[in-house]
C-alpha cells in the first residue's frame, strides 16, 4: 500500500505534540481534516521531512516547501476536488513555532486553534472569482473551525 497511516485522531488525542511525534523525519506526508460543523474535508501535502526544532520543545523548524499543495476534496462551494498551488514564496511557511500549518490557508496552533484562509498562500487560478468571496470559509465552511477527523499519511 503506498499511503501509509502515522497519525489519526480515532488512534489517540489530536495534540501538536502527538502530531509531532508521530511525523517527525517524515517525508511526503499527506494530511486529511473534516470540520465538524461542516463535513467539509480538505488538507495538505508537504513532499520535505518534518524536521524537529532543537531550540524549542516540541516544535518544529520552520521551513519552506515549494512543492507543496493544499486541497478541498468536499466543500459547499464547488461541488468537486480542487488542487491549490502556493502563489507566493514570501508568505510561505509550513510550520512556525508550535504550529501545523500551511502558510495561513491552513493554520493549527498550539492551543488547537484551527483556522483558515484560503488565498493567503496558495492559489487555484481555474476558481478565482468563485473562491475569491468565500476565502473564510471554502475549505472548513467557517474561518475558525473545529475537526471531527485528522489523519496524517506517509505517501
Amino acid at each position: 500500500n503506498r499511503y501509509r497511516l502515522v497519525y489519526s485522531i480515532q488512534d489517540e488525542p489530536f495534540s501538536i505534540q502527538n502530531f509531532h511525534s508521530n511525523t517527525i523525519n517524515k517525508e511526503q506526508t499527506l494530511i486529511l481534516i473534516m470540520a465538524k460543523e461542516t463535513n467539509n474535508v480538505f488538507g495538505g501535502y508537504r513532499r520535505l521531512e518534518w524536521k524537529e526544532d532543537a531550540l524549542i520543545s516540541d516544535c518544529l523548524q520552520r521551513t519552506s516547501d515549494p512543492f507543496s499543495f493544499i486541497f478541498s476534496l468536499k466543500n459547499q462551494i464547488v461541488n468537486k476536488p480542487i488542487r491549490f498551488d502556493y502563489k507566493n514564496l514570501q508568505n510561505f511557511y509550513n510550520e512556525n513555532d508550535c504550529e501545523i500549518s500551511f502558510g495561513q490557508d491552513i493554520k493549527i496552533d498550539k492551543e488547537i486553534n484551527f483556522t483558515s484562509i484560503l488565498g493567503s498562500s496558495y492559489f487555484n487560478e481555474n476558481y478565482g472569482n468563485e473562491i475569491k468571496n468565500h476565502s473564510d470559509t471554502f475549505l472548513a465552511g467557517y474561518r475558525f473551525f473545529e475537526i471531527v477527523g485528522f489523519e496524517a499519511y506517509s505517501v
